[in-house]
């Protein structure tokens, strides 16, 4: 009655007083007018106070949501007034009641819940108004000001955002069966909404400045893009461009109202480059179209033109970047070679073949550089497999390219798929940008890029220090892979078993430790007695 007749919205108050002769009034009027008198009557009072006939706030978000707007009888300008107006009655309603007992925080984690429901609800066929025409954007635009008016009141207060990651946490606390692919798709699916939802609202609750107002307290957020990374599927496990943007942007607004500004942003991005890298390699990912944000944005909060310097590190990177592909060499900006290399990949990802030639060619041949490309390239090759996307071949190609180059200058690259837990640098930095679905990928990658090697590099790489070693770990998993789902990709097995056995051919007697040698007769001595055998005759 409160949404369709807007007089009856001031009677709902303990205040109000009963009229015992509404029921006797006369009805011919205007049908508001009747529903006035009627909502009035002491009978009709009595109803309303029955639990039976209230709806709790999570119940009433619910109905809500399940509301056409292309269908409902309010306009959007009313529907909009009759939502804010609800709100603040859950709000000052007791909790015992269904209400939120004034606390906004609380107003706020509920709408949250029931856009995620939501969601969710959606996506399992129940009856529920297209995405276009629910009025999901209503109540995010109510859950924004309410936000906000939570950043006002308690903007001194480090623990502003704190129920939010809580709340987050909470969604995400349920671990899924790893062996289940329908619960382990359902957890990515609520990542995805919650990463969704987060960025959209307000940016400054994400981030919190400690009590000295001089640094940032970013860990919930590192947590939770550590989660992500954990869980992520595809685009090689990076951040999408609205999720980078809208954290960065916290940090930059948070940190802009520190005592010094370039300082606070400065050691929370490098508290992130050194233990949650995967937040830069995303902003190295969409620097085109990022820098123009968070430029601005600095320069509105500051007054300031130059960006910090962990900030102006990207921009540097992704100018030197943008230098070479154009055949400009230049030397390259004080930057983590993991980070230039991100730089470099995403140019190099919109450009021809003959343009990475160009690019690659002025490269210091010693610098990690190029090993780190190999790394995202291999990434990239086993996110466009898993996405079916038809960049295969080119990826792959580039990859070959990148390996090609390695085996003549660096060789560490064997150790980029060595997933025994190595202490190595490289083996610890990509398990902290790749996620474990496109680790356990990582032998499919190497068998795939390897059959894309003309002979005479294949030669060289199989005579490569450790190779015949790695290559029989790779088989093996490979061959796991293949038998629990995990990967369809038959032919690839059929090649990587033929390489294997030529690799064997080729490899002499010390390439293996009597300790190695006898671990792989072992393991595959059900797996396949041929290689069994052959990796206990190498001569």
């Amino acid at each position: 009655m409160a949404r369709l007749v807007p007089g009856t919205r001031a009677l709902l108050s303990e205040e109000d007083e009963p009229d015992a002769c509404a029921d006797v009034c006369d009805l011919t009027g205007r049908v508001q007018d009747s529903a006035v008198a009627l909502w009035r009557n002491t009978q009709i009072r009595s109803l309303r106070k029955r639990p039976q006939y209230q709806l709790s706030f999570s119940e009433w978000l619910s109905a809500e949501l399940q509301v056409h707007r292309s269908r409902d009888a309010l306009t959007d300008a009313e529907r909009q007034e009759y939502e804010q107006w609800a709100c603040h009655q859950y709000l000052h309603m007791s909790e015992c009641d269904g209400g939120c007992d004034g606390d906004v925080t609380q107003i706020c984690a509920r709408i949250i819940s029931a856009v995620l429901d939501h969601h969710t609800t959606s996506r399992t066929g129940a009856r529920s108004p297209p995405p276009t025409d629910c009025c999901l954007p209503d109540l995010l635009s109510l859950l924004q000001a309410f936000l906000y008016e939570e950043l006002l009141t308690h903007s001194a207060s480090k623990d502003t955002g704190h129920f939010l990651w809580d709340l987050i946490d909470s969604r995400c606390s349920v671990t899924p069966d790893p062996d289940s692919i329908a619960q382990e798709l359902k957890y990515q699916q609520t990542l995805h909404d919650v990463s969704r939802v987060l960025a959209l609202l307000p940016a400054a609750l994400l981030v919190s400045a400690r009590t000295d107002r001089r640094t940032l307290d970013c860990r919930r957020m590192m947590d939770h893009i550590t989660h992500v990374q954990r869980r992520a599927s595809g685009s090689a496990g990076l951040l999408s461009f609205s999720l980078t943007a809208h954290f960065l942007k916290a940090v930059v607004c948070v940190g802009a109202s520190c005592a010094g500004p370039a300082d606070a942003v400065n050691a929370c991005v490098s508290e992130f480059s050194a233990q949650c890298p995967l937040l830069l390699l995303s902003a190295a990912r969409w620097w085109r179209r990022l820098s123009v944000v968070l430029s601005s944005q600095w320069k509105r909060l500051t007054g300031r033109d130059a960006l910090p310097q962990q900030l102006q590190m990207l921009d540097d990177s992704h100018s030197w970047s943008s230098r070479l592909i154009k055949g400009l060499a230049s030397a390259a900006p004080a930057a983590p070679s993991w980070l230039l290399a991100a730089a470099l990949h995403s140019v190099l990802r919109r450009s021809d073949s003959e343009s990475r030639r160009r690019v690659l060619t002025q490269l210091d041949d010693k610098d990690q550089v190029w090993l780190f490309l190999f790394l995202y390239s291999v990434m990239e090759l086993i996110s466009a497999q898993l996405n079916d996307d038809v960049c295969v071949k080119r990826v792959r190609d580039a990859s070959a390219g990148l390996l090609a180059h390695l085996l003549l200058h660096d060789a560490d690259w064997l150790l980029l798929f060595d997933q025994s837990g190595s202490d190595h640098r490289l083996s610890g930095f990509s398990s902290r940008v790749a996620s474990p679905q496109i680790l356990r990928l990582m032998p499919f990658a190497f068998y795939s890029i390897l059959s894309a090697l003309d002979s005479e590099v294949l030669t060289r790489a199989i005579r490569s220090p450790g190779f015949l070693y790695r290559a029989a770990v790779c088989y093996r998993d490979l061959s796991q892979l293949i038998m629990s789902g995990s990967t369809t990709q038959q032919q690839v097995l059929l090649e990587a078993r033929k390489l294997l056995m030529t690799s064997i051919s080729l490899s002499s007697r010390t390439c293996l430790s009597l300790s190695q040698r006898k671990q792989l007769c072992s393991e595959y001595e059900e797996l396949d007695a041929e290689i069994s055998a052959a990796l206990a005759h190498v001569t």
